[in-house]
């Protein structure tokens, strides 16, 4: 398995424990899921002592490698109070700055916090109106730094929200909230439309579109014909998943471990990025490097990030990194991108790769943050090293 970040099956983390995180990555994941309890909060604001904890998290969760799917919820089981609106506002005021301040290890915010488990059903405080919907979602996209994704349950509260029109790629990646609200479907593959998930074929057809550039991920919550029948890898290709829950429910992915769907689908989910075809031609200007990259992923990486061509001489390690100007969010699923650079012809024997770091300065360097390309048949072989594919030599 490819371990990348951004993508594949989440564990749970206990985020506010300061137990320590390695386990996650030790487990074959890259992603936390963190469901924090606001339960103690209901009434009174967000102390120092909470907000020091969630930064110490994130701290936590930059040590060990991860990034974080994070939700913040007041009611963590059925028939518990949710909070009013007003609560809500003030806590997510509280929230905003450190989610800013370590939105490098935040992968997506659960916009959380109406009813049980934060998943916009059973509020107590009358929250699940279009109109207090909005209010709260809008809360959460502004406390969020623009940059990242905020997921909402289902289609029809996004529609609630932003509109009936699905997204189209003029609008995407865009600051609006329809560019920026993806979908967390916790009843993937169950009857009576994901056990609420879509009211219709027309609620698929808007997350299907949609899932073209906005994150989908979510989890499995009870064995059913339709997560035991041939359709799985179908029915998750068509919705683009980026990543599922690793933990639950236990018995439908223990059966996807024995049919083996759970390893092919711990490989593509998300993207998988593999280089198909690499040349180097002399020419008047120099030396001209050629690559096709593929994506055999379920989805298109979520995010930009940088793309750099690597000539590195062997005689002394001398490395020269160039700048290709491709946007990775645009390399769905069954697609390629050919791209080439033209380099001074180099002295002596050197390397050639791609580096695909994090954007985020303090990730930068890190190989545990950076895109490895995977191995495929028939493609060229790559040595992951100090963050880097090497994949020829010349």
């Amino acid at each position: 398995m490819t371990l990348n970040p951004e993508r594949g099956f989440t564990q749970w983390v206990e985020l506010l424990s300061d137990a320590p995180l390695d386990a996650v990555r030790a487990g074959g994941s890259s992603l936390g899921f963190a469901l924090v309890s606001l339960a103690a909060y209901r009434d009174k604001p967000l102390d120092a002592a909470f907000l020091g904890l969630l930064d110490r998290a994130f701290h936590r969760a930059r040590e060990a490698g991860l990034k974080l799917v994070l939700r913040f919820a007041y009611a963590m089981h059925a028939g518990e109070p949710d909070a009013p609106l007003a609560r809500i506002h003030a806590h997510l005021d509280a929230l905003a700055p450190h989610l800013h301040a370590n939105d490098d290890v935040i992968f997506v915010v659960q916009a959380g916090f109406i009813g049980a488990w934060g998943e916009w059903h059973s509020s107590t405080n009358g929250l699940t109106s279009p109109q207090a919907m909005r209010a709260v979602a809008n809360a959460v996209l502004a406390a969020v730094p623009q940059r990242r994704f905020v997921q909402v349950r289902t289609p029809a509260i996004k529609q609630a929200i932003s509109g009936a029109a699905p997204l189209h790629g003029d609008a995407a990646f865009g600051g609006s909230p329809a560019a920026r609200l993806g979908f967390h479907n916790d009843c993937v593959l169950t009857a009576s439309g994901d056990s609420g998930t879509f009211r219709n074929e027309d609620d698929q057809r808007f997350m299907a579109a949609d899932a073209r550039f906005v994150p989908v991920g979510g989890e499995t919550c009870r064995p059913d014909s339709r997560n035991t029948g041939d359709g799985v890898l179908r029915e998750l290709a068509r919705f683009r998943f980026t990543f599922l829950n690793g933990g639950y429910h236990e018995a439908v992915l223990a059966d996807w471990r024995r049919r083996g769907i759970y390893e092919v689908l711990a490989e593509r989910l998300g993207y998988l990025l593999t280089v198909t075809g690499a040349r180097s031609t002399h020419t008047a200007a120099g030396l001209q490097l050629e690559f096709v990259l593929e994506n055999r992923g379920l989805a298109a990486p979520v995010y930009s990030r940088p793309l750099h061509v690597v000539v590195a001489r062997e005689a002394d390690a001398t490395a020269v990194s160039h700048a290709v100007p491709l946007d990775l969010r645009q390399l769905g699923p069954g697609e390629s991108r050919a791209f080439s650079v033209t380099v001074a012809d180099p002295v002596g024997a050197c390397e050639v790769g791609l580096a695909l770091p994090d954007p985020a300065e303090r990730l930068a360097t890190r190989e545990e943050f950076a895109v490895r390309l995977a191995v495929a048949q028939g493609s060229l072989p790559s040595r992951f090293q100090r963050g880097i594919n090497w994949l020829v030599k010349l």
